[in-house]
């Protein structure tokens, strides 16, 4: 209930206000409704603010983990995947290439291993020739 008397107080500032202005009274309303939460929060027993908060902790602490296991799969597995190319064009295997990655750094270093893949067997090639 109070979240929407303030969206209504909100919505009849900004028609007076000039919207050069607008921005910072709903950040203002923002904070407002921010110090409002915590005040209300706070006003809270103990036991239930002590239980909430731990909630809130576990529940961030959690999705935060998460996120980091994504994103580090995310930049391994097509570091894994180079690693695994490097080691064929070790072993010989000249027809390996690098898969193209979406990451620009991992996308670059494996366009740069194709090439050089590349330009080793026309060197070879040239060489064979030349011998014959």
């Amino acid at each position: 209930m109070m979240a929407t008397s303030i969206t209504r107080l909100s919505d009849s500032i900004a028609k007076i206000l000039p919207r050069s202005t607008r921005g910072r009274v709903t950040t203002g309303l923002v904070l407002l409704l921010l110090g409002v939460a915590v005040a209300q929060w706070l006003a809270l027993p103990a036991e239930v603010r002590g239980t909430s908060a731990l909630v809130t902790l576990g529940s961030t602490l959690g999705l935060g983990l998460a996120l980091s296991l994504i994103l580090v799969g995310r930049v391994l597995k097509p570091l894994d995947e180079l690693a695994v190319t490097a080691q064929r064009i070790a072993g010989g295997d000249q027809s390996a290439r690098a898969a193209g990655t979406s990451t620009a750094d991992i996308g670059s270093l494996a366009r740069s291993i194709n090439r050089m893949v590349d330009r080793q067997t026309v060197a070879k090639g040239q060489l064979e020739l030349s011998n014959h």
